[in-house]
């Protein structure tokens, strides 16, 4: 579990830093296929053969969905979607029909929410519809849980707010970073 989730975090910033450089001349015609080919493509189908549950899973579609992007692998990509414990699957799977996280903490809830929000705004953008009622209730439920009404992670809600035009998804101030258990011991400190 912990070791996937780790090579999901960490293959987000090699992800992210092909995707800066790979149309730029630092990297050849040639180079880029490599890449692609021995690394992203290898990535993408490694990551996305763990099946677990959760936040762990949701870690694992963004990672092996972005990596299946980059490598122009279609149909990897569209499995991290809408395949068996993709992203869709996900929002079912990880939620209560109330829209909480069945892991029934905050700080995991936040912690599916998001890599499944960096996924949808994915989707949105290849031309999908990913901002349904099904993905509203997940913004919702902690709101009712929270006793003071504001349960962090203020960038997300803001790009719920932009969706779904809910007052209640907006909070005075900048980001809250959130804390668990796991994000320090694996070195990170904040959700996003």
């Amino acid at each position: 579990g912990h070791a996937v989730l780790g090579e999901c975090w960490w293959s987000h910033g090699m992800i992210t830093g092909y995707d800066f450089i790979a149309d730029s001349p630092s990297l050849t015609a040639a180079q880029c296929a490599q890449i692609e080919r021995d690394f992203l493509l290898l990535e993408a189908e490694d990551i996305q053969t763990h099946r677990i549950a959760a936040n762990q899973q949701c870690e694992i579609n963004a990672a092996s969905g972005t990596a299946a992007i980059n490598a122009q692998n279609w149909y990897l990509a569209a499995r991290a979607f809408t395949g068996t414990y993709g992203l869709f699957d996900q929002i079912e799977f990880t939620f209560s029909e109330e829209g909480f996280s069945r892991e029934n903490e905050l700080a995991y809830h936040f912690a599916s929410v998001g890599p499944i929000v960096e996924q949808g705004q994915v989707y949105e953008a290849l031309g999908g519809h990913f901002w349904t009622p099904r993905v509203k209730r997940i913004f919702d439920a902690p709101l009712a849980s929270s006793p003071i009404g504001d349960p962090g992670y203020r960038t997300g809600y803001a790009e719920a707010y932009a969706h779904y035009q809910d007052p209640a998804y907006l909070f005075p101030g900048g980001d809250t970073p959130l804390s668990n258990s796991v994000l320090p011991l694996a070195g990170r400190t904040t959700l996003r």
